[in-house]
């Protein structure tokens, strides 16, 4: 028996072909005319120390003027108590000068002179420095004995 004979003698099974076949293509049309979700390629950061962040574009060098306030990198971390900035970042005049430039830096003049604290510090740490591994892997707020994970961006 061939799909036609099938079809005529159980017109239920040709309804139901034709309602799955439909279904296909209506589903074809939709995915193919619906916009592709665009990625926000934003990064964060704050001009208030931390206190806040807003999102802008990662091509941005921090220290850069954001309404006449330094903007500076939020580096996100997430826990059990939820988002927050685990440390912001900004570079020294002479690397930002040269990462603008697109002039090389060698590794350790970028590690000198790229700076890190928590919202809040009032001194930057050289990410060279021993002291900035712990400003790097911050601990959840609420409960100080679990570290905090990174949000990826």
């Amino acid at each position: 028996m061939d799909i036609r004979e099938a079809i005529s003698k159980k017109p239920g099974v040709g309804a139901a072909i034709g309602v799955v076949l439909v279904a296909i293509a209506a589903i074809a049309i939709f995915r193919h005319f619906s916009p592709e979700p665009i990625p926000d390629d934003r990064v964060y950061f704050s001009d208030d120390d931390g206190k806040t962040s807003f999102l802008d574009a990662p091509n941005r060098v921090p220290p850069y003027d954001h309404g006449g306030k330094q903007a500076a990198r939020c580096i996100m971390f997430k826990s059990g108590s939820g988002t927050f900035i685990g440390y912001i970042q900004k570079y020294s005049d002479s690397v930002r000068a040269r990462i603008i430039s697109n002039t090389p830096c060698s590794n350790a003049e970028m590690s000198n002179g790229t700076l890190v604290k928590r919202p809040g510090d009032a001194q930057w740490t050289p990410m060279s420095d021993p002291k900035s591994a712990d400003i790097l892997h911050p601990n959840d707020p609420n409960n100080p004995s679990v570290q905090a994970t990174p949000v990826d961006e």
